[in-house]
């Protein structure tokens, strides 16, 4: 960890060293502060009683290295995988609510079409403000106007049952280098909270703007009004803690684009479409016919993904299963890849 005088912002080379320091401070906070949630909604739930750290802001300066491969604390890839293509395409309800949708519910209010009250892809999506993002970066690189608004005018007030705790990305290109910029009102860093979903998705966001410019990701940036642990995962954190304090390897692995000369947009949006479908297919173990839609696949990432489907979905009958494992291409992300037991 270093601080950049420069942007007054605590720096890290890597998600794992993130966690490592500030999960140490929320333990810590555990025998000298309490801080009670005062929202009376919350008095009879898990949430009455947090520990709590206020507007930190941090960068890390690695954005492919956010993928948790600790037993303690694990990035599911099918799990990530299918919130990358719920944000990108805007699905509602969420691809990983066909695996979980205990998940789901737990963490959205569902209405009562099945729907999620909001979902960040439909927002961002909504006015093509990606699109417009990367256009605009394209025309003029140093643009300071590079906005994606998350949370809207009506999350405001009471009565709202479910608000984004993502409120905004900002993007900007200096140097060759485009870096992203996330602004989070709430953040749970227990076992269960989106730490390690949002970490993986900000980077896949980041590197895919970064791609279509035929740029380098720059860093991530996080400022996070309340970044907390609630106390009934406590215990659960210290032994996350134990293990991020002793030192083997596999600790971490990569989330990588690894392609030359960038990306297309449009052939970008061709493969996460196609993803979806054959996400679909193998969930009804029609492995063969995503086999055929997968060799179509642009990007090695996507075909990676794909991978990923049919490993999570058992489509051994059609494929070995260490055939699709030998298939996989990316080699910095084969661990956290590759589906186990229980995933």
């Amino acid at each position: 960890m270093t601080f950049n005088s420069e942007s007054d912002c605590l720096e890290f080379s890597d998600g794992t060293e993130a966690l490592t320091y500030f999960l140490g401070k929320l333990i810590k906070l555990r025998d000298s502060a309490k801080v009670k949630s005062k929202n009376p909604v919350n008095q009879d739930t898990y949430k009455k009683q947090i520990y709590e750290l206020t507007h930190k802001f941090f960068a890390i300066t690695d954005p492919k290295k956010v993928i948790f491969d600790l037993k303690e604390y694990k990035t599911h890839g099918w799990f990530l995988i299918s919130e990358i293509l719920s944000e990108m395409l805007g699905k509602n309800p969420p691809v990983y609510a066909n695996y979980r949708d205990d998940i789901f519910s737990g963490s959205y209010s569902v209405q009562a079409d099945g729907r999620a009250r909001y979902l960040y892809g439909e927002r961002f999506l909504e006015n093509n403000s990606i699109l417009k993002t990367f256009e605009l970066l394209k025309k003029n690189p140093t643009s300071k106007g590079a906005v994606i608004q998350i949370f809207q005018h009506y999350d405001s007030g009471e009565g709202v049952t479910d608000r984004p705790c993502t409120t905004q990305y900002q993007f900007d290109q200096r140097d060759g280098k485009v870096n992203m910029f996330v602004s989070m009102r709430s953040w749970d860093w227990g076992p269960t909270g989106g730490v390690k979903y949002d970490l993986g998705l900000s980077s896949f966001i980041l590197q895919s703007i970064a791609s279509w410019l035929g740029a380098e990701p720059g860093k991530l940036f996080f400022y996070v009004k309340s970044l907390h642990v609630y106390e009934k995962d406590i215990e659960a954190m210290k032994k996350v803690n134990t293990a991020l304090n002793y030192p083997r390897p596999g600790k971490l692995s990569s989330l990588e684009f690894e392609v030359d000369n960038g990306m297309e947009i449009g052939k970008f949006y061709d493969d996460t479409r196609k993803l979806l479908e054959i996400e679909t297919l193998s969930r009804n173990k029609m492995g063969n016919k995503a086999q055929e839609l997968l060799q179509t696949l642009n990007y090695k990432i996507f075909r990676d993904f794909a991978r990923v489907y049919l490993l999570k979905n058992n489509c051994s009958n059609m494929l070995e299963i260490d055939e699709i494992q030998n298939a996989l291409e990316t080699d910095s992300i084969k661990s956290w890849y590759i589906p186990k037991k229980n995933d």
